[in-house]
C-alpha cells in the first residue's frame, strides 16, 4: 500500500511476493481479496523491475520491488504458485532469507498451489 506522499508503507501487514510465471489467478485473486477485507497489502517483486509477466501473459506492475522490503516484518507472507513462477520465488535468495526470518520470528507464511512444495519444502518448513 501507498501513504499519502506515494511511497510504500514499510509495516505493511502482508507482502505478496511475485515472480515472472506466477499463477495470476492465484496471485491477484488473493491480493484482491485481503485488500477488500481491509488488510494492508503490498504486492512485491523478487526482481529490480517492478513490470512482472504471469504465465500466461498477463503483465502487471508491483507496488515495489524486493529490495525495498528485505527489513520489513510483514505479519503475513504470501507466496503465490504457478510455473515457473514457484521456481523463481524459490531460487530469490533475498526471498529465501525472508522467510527464514519470518519463520524465526514466529511470522505467517501463506502459500499456494506450487509455491508450499517448490518454496517451503525446499526450504524445509514442510
Amino acid at each position: 500500500m501507498m501513504n499519502s506522499e506515494g511511497n510504500l508503507k514499510k509495516n505493511s501487514e502482508v507482502l505478496v511476493f511475485f515472480a515472472d510465471g506466477f499463477e495470476e489467478i492465484e496471485a491477484i485473486g488473493a491480493v484482491d481479496i485481503l485488500r477488500r477485507g481491509g488488510l494492508d497489502v503490498a504486492t512485491v517483486s523478487i526482481t529490480d523491475k517492478k513490470e512482472v509477466v504471469g504465465a500466461h501473459g498477463v503483465t502487471i506492475v508491483t507496488d515495489t520491488v524486493i529490495d525495498e522490503v528485505t527489513g520489513a516484518n510483514p505479519k503475513w507472507i504470501v507466496l503465490p504458485g504457478g510455473m515457473p513462477g514457484a521456481e523463481n520465488l524459490h531460487k530469490c535468495v533475498a526471498l529465501g532469507e525472508m522467510i527464514e526470518r519470518q519463520t524465526e520470528r514466529g511470522g505467517h507464511i501463506a502459500a499456494i498451489c506450487a509455491a508450499p512444495a517448490v518454496v517451503l519444502a525446499q526450504a524445509g518448513l514442510m
